[in-house]
């Protein structure tokens, strides 16, 4: 009866949204008022009803997962990954891109960090090279004479649009760079990750399981202080330790920022 009911109410969510689709399109570009009309409805997807408010709901946290906020430098991140190192992680992803070398000392420390373990992921940036239309790779400075696990972590796209799905891999060169999260789960389960790259799929959908709240996050000054109390065992031990940015407030900046399904606002999405 349950799915019933939702199968009738998407079909009537799915003929009013095309009916006042095709109905907006005869209003002519040239009205300023129409454009805040037709980006409600262009950034709308039927997608988005399923998953509006679903972590609300859901508060049951993801175990394979911790996030530990980034230090402010490399001296300090290359010291966080040594503690961390220290509760035997089976995945460190870092979520940041050192692409420019920076003094001397710093990119020392942080490289003779990162060469004392193989479970690392570092992420890239890709861009479309404008003259052959073709995916681009930006490294880490560190990556010039060695191979690491790396994995791109950008959307290409409006700052604004809705981020539904996202292409595993890129083929340059004829050898595939990873996303992110393949290049995560190739270390994590090498079985999945061939079970995955197997479906072959140029895009896949995101399978959203929730916001913040729905991962155990470790602020810079908590991570310090667990340590200090023994306490990091349990929670990184054999687990992805994500090392990246986050904050729980809207941030100043938002070139890294986009809009999920998971928002409450279905249409004219909201930062909170």
């Amino acid at each position: 009866m349950k799915r019933l009911l939702v199968a009738r109410e998407s079909l009537l969510a799915t003929i009013l949204t095309i009916i006042i689709t095709y109905g907006v399109s005869f209003i002519p570009f040239k009205f300023e008022f129409s454009k805040a009309i037709r980006q409600e409805f262009l950034g709308f997807d039927i997608y988005d009803l399923y998953y509006s408010g679903k972590h609300l709901k859901n508060t049951q946290r993801d175990n394979d997962i911790v996030l530990v906020e980034i230090g402010d430098d490399r001296v300090s991140i290359a010291g966080q990954l040594g503690i961390i190192q220290k509760y035997s992680p089976a995945v460190i992803g870092i979520d940041a891109v050192f692409e420019q070398p920076g003094d001397t000392t710093g990119d020392s420390i942080l490289t003779e960090a990162i060469n004392r373990h193989d479970n690392i992921v570092f992420a890239s940036r890709y861009d479309i090279d404008s003259a052959t239309k073709k995916p681009v790779f930006i490294h880490n400075f560190f990556e010039k004479d060695r191979h690491y696990p790396t994995g791109y972590i950008n959307f290409l796209g409006n700052q604004f649009s809705v981020i539904r799905n996202y292409p595993p891999s890129f083929k340059t060169n004829g050898t595939p760079d990873l996303a992110f999260t393949s290049a995560i789960m190739q270390k994590f389960s090498p079985g999945k990750f061939d079970t995955f790259m197997l479906r072959n799929k140029k895009t896949e959908i995101i399978n959203y399981k929730g916001n913040l709240e729905t991962y155990t996050s470790i602020s810079k000054e908590q991570f310090t202080e667990y340590d200090a109390g023994n306490q990091l065992d349990s929670m990184f031990k054999g687990k992805i330790v994500l090392l990246g940015y986050f904050d729980k407030y809207t941030p100043l900046v938002m070139d890294d920022i986009h809009f999920s399904p998971l928002n409450e606002q279905v249409a004219g999405k909201k930062l909170s």
